[in-house]
């Protein structure tokens, strides 16, 4: 007698593949726009609160690896860029 299913299928793990994917080149599009060093302050802040809008839309789950990984990387991304210092969730307030 076999037990409840305990790993996913190839078609889950290529969806959970795509998904990750898709999230890596929404971050690295947002560290591309920091790198240009262009944005004003509340340019940097908007596009990471956009970048963690669609991220989150993607993965409605992940709000804390977002905050652990992703966050952190837009902002020091955007302090090297910019110059400018981020408080962690700084840019929930746009």
């Amino acid at each position: 007698m076999t037990g409840p299913r305990d790993s996913p299928t190839k078609e889950e793990l290529e969806r959970e593949n795509a998904r990750l994917r898709r999230v890596q080149r929404i971050v690295d599009a947002a560290c591309m726009g920091l790198s240009i060093g262009i944005l004003t302050r509340r340019g940097a802040l908007e596009l990471m609160a956009d970048t963690r809008r669609r991220v989150l839309e993607l993965a409605p789950n992940d709000e804390d690896k977002y905050d652990l990984i992703y966050a952190p990387r837009l902002r020091r991304m955007a302090k090297q860029f910019t110059g400018m210092e981020f408080e962690p969730g700084e840019e929930l307030t746009i």
